[in-house]
């Protein structure tokens, strides 16, 4: 189970890339969890697909809108 050192929270709006629109920022980064590292990130993973058997494989992703990691499907 995850704990809460492996979370972190959000950097400043002024941190943030070029402007994509919010529905790119929501999908990519608000929508998703938030994890503090790759490692914290595949960790969770792990748990989902033990938990999960039909979760699909996940990777994890550095996010550019936080500075966090998420996971994403991988296709």
């Amino acid at each position: 189970m995850l704990n809460a050192a492996n979370t972190m929270k959000k950097r400043p709006r002024t941190d943030k890339p070029v402007f994509r629109g919010l529905d790119h920022e929501r999908r990519s980064c608000t929508a998703k969890k938030r994890f503090s590292n790759p490692g914290a990130a595949r960790t969770h993973a792990a748990y989902l697909r033990s938990a999960y058997p039909d979760t699909p494989p996940m990777t994890e992703y550095g996010c550019e809108f936080c500075g966090g990691w998420h996971l994403a499907k991988s296709h």
